[in-house]
C-alpha cells in the first residue's frame, strides 16, 4: 500500500481525476528534476495546491511509493502480456527489456530503486517483490529448460536489469541503443554455460 489516506474508501470521480494528474504531474517533475524535486514543484506543476498534494498523500514519501507502485503495475501488466509462445530465454530477455525500457523513460523510478533510501521503505520495498514475483515464473521456466544459470533467482534479474541500465544510463545521449546492447551482453553472461 501507499500511505494513500483515501485507500479505505472510494473517492469521488473529481479526486479520482485530481489523484491521476497529480501522480502524472508528480512522475514528470521526479523525472525531471530527480527525486530530491519539492511537493511544492509537483503542486505546481499539477496546478493544484500543495494542502490538494498532502490530503492525497500525506508525505513525499507516500507520493514516491505511489508512483513506484503505478511504474511496477504497469511491469507487472506487460509481463503477464508477454506473448505465451516466447520460448523461455526470449521470455526472461523480454522480462528484463521490458525493465529497461521503464528504467529508460522514468528518472524517477529508476532514482528510487537506486537510492538507499530505497531499503528503508517498505512500501517501495513491496513493489520490487511483486516486480520479482511476476518474473518468477520465467526464471523458473528458464532454470527447468537448462538455459539460466541456477545461481541466479528472479531478484537477481530484476537487479540485473536495474544495474545495467545504470551502466548504461550515461551513454543514452549520444547512444540510443546502449541499453540494449548492455542487456544483450548481460543476457549471455546469465546464461548457463556448458
Amino acid at each position: 500500500m501507499t500511505g494513500d489516506r483515501t485507500a479505505a474508501r472510494p473517492m469521488r470521480a473529481d479526486a479520482v481525476r485530481t489523484r491521476r494528474a497529480l501522480l502524472a504531474a508528480a512522475a514528470d517533475v521526479f523525472a525531471e528534476l530527480g527525486i530530491d524535486a519539492s511537493v511544492a514543484q509537483v503542486a505546481a506543476r499539477a496546478g493544484i495546491g500543495k494542502g490538494t498534494v498532502f490530503g492525497h498523500f500525506p508525505t513525499k514519501e507516500s507520493l514516491l511509493a505511489a508512483i513506484v507502485t503505478d511504474e511496477v503495475d504497469g511491469l507487472v501488466a506487460a509481463t503477464a502480456a508477454l506473448p505465451g509462445d516466447l520460448g523461455p530465454d526470449a521470455a526472461l530477455l523480454a522480462f528484463m527489456k521490458l525493465q529497461v525500457d521503464r528504467y529508460a523513460s522514468n528518472r524517477a523510478f529508476i532514482e528510487l530503486l537506486n537510492t538507499s533510501r530505497a531499503a528503508e521503505q517498505p512500501d517501495i520495498q513491496a513493489q520490487v517483490g511483486r516486480l520479482v514475483e511476476a518474473g518468477r515464473p520465467l526464471v523458473d521456466r528458464a532454470h527447468r529448460d537448462g538455459t539460466l544459470n541456477e545461481e541466479l533467482d528472479a531478484r537477481d534479474i530484476v537487479l540485473l536489469a536495474c544495474g545495467l541500465y545504470g551502466a548504461a544510463e550515461p551513454l543514452l545521449a549520444a547512444e540510443p541503443g546502449a541499453g540494449d546492447r548492455y542487456l544483450r551482453v548481460v543476457f549471455r553472461g546469465v546464461a548457463r554455460g556448458d
